[in-house]
């Protein structure tokens, strides 16, 4: 690659990393654009700035591909593997969202986070055993989740169960 090319990456990649942050992902996408289609694919790093654009912008179906293209060329990136479970729950498949989720404990086995969003899906799923399971590790590891779940409408299948209100009871 010329060096011309490499600075001309560079720029328009940083203009997208700006107008991404600033919440204007339109210009973010139009700026990857001016990049060469085939150094775009086999860079993970624009590639997943491409696929959070697509996912702030609610292009599920999108970004879900863009991002399982990440996922190859970066296994066990967890930042990555949590936007592709979110665009696959907001495209109708909690299932596979579920299992991507899985996929990223395997890395990052102490995160609350992945075990938050974990039991978000298997709520959706109506796997109380499982939801209460990884609801319990969350908020072991991270007591403040607690304030996420009263307003978090993925828990409203189990919110009325007994064993789900007893566990928010013993975190207290």
């Amino acid at each position: 690659m010329k060096y011309a090319d490499m600075i001309r990456r560079s720029y328009f990649r940083r203009e997208a990393e700006g107008f991404l942050e600033l919440g204007l992902c339109d210009y973010a996408l139009e700026a990857l654009q001016k990049i060469d289609n085939r150094i775009m694919q086999e860079d993970a790093g624009m590639l997943y700035l491409k696929g959070e654009c697509l996912r702030s912008l609610n292009r599920f179906q999108e970004a879900w591909g863009v991002l399982e293209t990440v996922a190859t060329i970066r296994p066990g990136h967890v930042y990555v593997l949590v936007s592709l479970a979110c665009c696959q729950k907001r495209a109708g498949r909690v299932d596979l969202a579920s299992h991507t989720i899985q996929e990223a404990l395997l890395f990052e086995p102490e995160n609350s986070l992945l075990h938050f969003n974990a039991s978000c899906y298997y709520s959706l799923l109506g796997n109380k055993e499982k939801t209460l399971h990884h609801l319990n590790i969350a908020l072991t590891l991270d007591p403040m989740c607690r304030e996420q779940i009263s307003e978090d409408p993925d828990f409203d299948p189990v919110r009325g169960e007994p064993e789900f209100l007893s566990l928010l009871d013993y975190v207290v």
